[in-house]
């Protein structure tokens, strides 16, 4: 059971990164330059502008919100981003990490310690925003709530996702290419937040109220709440997980919680996607797969396994006997999921859209294994890759499949682009591009035997792939471990001379 008046009342990493950043010096200085700001954009407030009187919102209220916006967004992620790579500079890291404090403690700790002058700034704001929305309207004042409400959750989604950068990174604060990829995970984040925007009116709030999810109209404000937590819940658990190890033996996620997380972002994309008849998802029925195979691609990076991870595994009682194909096995679990999460996509689709009976039903259903294929290719690849004996392999592994996607997209320019069926299935041999069109029945039944031998081809790279990493576990595991050391020679104790 969560104590949770250990974790934020009796948190000593709490209270030491409150003494930090709230110490009288900045306290004093931020409040001065707060304060200063807001009188100089106070005339703004006193001009007649029938902008404002007609949506209701001054623009010295929406000066302020956007001000505090980029300070607690912006300015606190980079406080918790800095905040465990500061500790690793000035090597005093090691000795929070084997402190008493539990890894929930520590990382709470840094998570609200590291952005308090931030929020500070943000607090000071509140006065002015509060005077301003209160001389308008009351349309004005209930912006001003919902703001605050999404600017909060908000803003602990990406401190949180800022925190977990600064875990996994090294000691340098060079970020590995997993890094890069995860940026992606705040999009939905900052969409959200900046969907504020757009209720600057009575009339934009009444269409954003209208907004569906799974159909089913929810209050917006309540959904979007809802929906970061779920993000910034999964995100804390990657840094609680992970925030006492070493770098080299960091998994963001295991399995289980990987495939729940992959879950959880294809439950959120799928409800707001348009599943109406007549939507864009009859149009482009390649990207929607895509988007859902996107999530198990960042998911199978982040629990990639590294070297050491790996050989600790292979040390552990009866791993031997097991071999490396118990290492395949996380792999494996993610793709299921990935053809499952799929074939709910083609279920939905050809559910809803009528327009899916002109074009081939054997084209959606190819997709499915298609993309399960690519997706086995890139991750075992990768997962070769990192267990490789070289320096920064996973970077090195990324920098080789950007070459891969790039170089394939300029030499088969003309086959991603060709009207004919024959010339574009043979792209599909390399990348999935070609498959984001739509082909009609005719076109896909002309290529049927080319489409099927790109398919062959995916399967034998993964396979590939998959028994170079096979063998690389295999080495690894053949490697005998260091004898102990030796016990020192007994030596028989000398006689003194008196009993001689």
């Amino acid at each position: 059971m969560i104590d949770i008046r250990a974790l934020f009342l009796d948190n000593p990493e709490l209270r030491r990164n409150l003494q930090i950043e709230l110490s009288p010096k900045r306290l004093f200085t931020a409040g001065i330059i707060t304060s200063i700001f807001a009188l100089l954009v106070l005339p703004s407030l006193l001009s007649a502008n029938t902008r404002a009187i007609q949506s209701g919102v001054s623009p010295y209220l929406m000066i302020i919100l956007w001000s505090q916006k980029i300070t607690l967004v912006l300015g606190g992620a980079i406080s918790c981003w800095r905040s465990v790579r500061r500790e690793r500079d000035l090597n005093t890291f090691d000795f929070q990490r084997i402190t008493r404090l539990s890894p929930l403690e520590l990382a709470v700790g840094k998570l609200f310690g590291a952005p308090a002058l931030a929020y500070f700034v943000t607090l000071c704001l509140v006065p002015p925003a509060l005077f301003s929305a209160a001389t308008t309207s009351p349309f004005a004042m209930e912006l001003l709530l919902r703001s605050y409400i999404l600017l909060f959750t908000g803003a602990l989604v990406i401190h949180a996702f800022a925190l977990m950068i600064s875990t996994i990174s090294d000691k340098g604060g060079t970020v590995s290419g997993i890094v890069i990829l995860l940026l992606l995970q705040i999009f939905p984040a900052i969409g959200w937040l900046a969907a504020i925007s757009a209720m600057r009116s009575p009339q934009g709030l009444s269409e954003a109220a209208a907004f569906r999810f799974y159909g089913i109209a929810f209050p917006p404000t309540i959904l979007w709440v809802i929906l970061e937590l779920g993000f910034a819940a999964w995100l804390l658990l990657a840094v609680v997980r992970n925030i006492k190890l070493d770098v080299e033996a960091m998994q963001l996620f295991t399995v289980s919680q990987g495939l729940g997380f992959a879950a959880y972002c294809n439950f959120v994309w799928i409800g707001f996607y348009p599943w109406t008849t007549g939507g864009r998802g009859s149009a482009m029925p390649g990207l929607l797969l895509l988007w859902g195979m996107f999530f198990f691609y960042l998911v199978g990076i982040g629990v990639l396994q590294s070297r050491e991870l790996v050989r600790r595994e292979l040390r552990e009682p009866g791993a031997a006997s097991a071999g490396a194909g118990k290492l395949l096995l996380p792999i494996g679990w993610l793709l299921a999921g990935a053809v499952l999460t799929a074939l709910v996509i083609v279920a939905l689709s050809e559910q809803q859209h009528s327009e899916y009976a002109a074009r081939s039903f054997s084209e959606d259903f190819f997709l499915v294994p298609y993309f399960a294929a690519w997706l086995a290719r890139d991750l075992f690849y990768l997962q070769w890759m990192k267990i490789r004996p070289v320096r920064s392999p996973l970077r090195k592994a990324f920098l080789y499949l950007a070459v891969f996607y790039v170089s394939t997209s300029i030499v088969f320019r003309a086959s991603l682009t060709s009207a004919t069926a024959d010339s574009a299935a043979f792209s599909a041999w390399f990348a999935p591009f070609v498959l984001l069109r739509t082909w009609t029945a005719v076109q896909w039944n002309a290529a049927s035997g080319l489409w099927l031998l790109a398919l062959l081809v995916q399967l034998a790279a993964a396979a590939a792939f998959a028994y170079l990493y096979f063998q690389q576990v295999a080495a690894l595991a053949s490697v005998p471990l260091a004898a102990p050391p030796a016990a020192p020679p007994t030596v028989p104790p000398r006689l003194s001379s008196t009993a001689a």
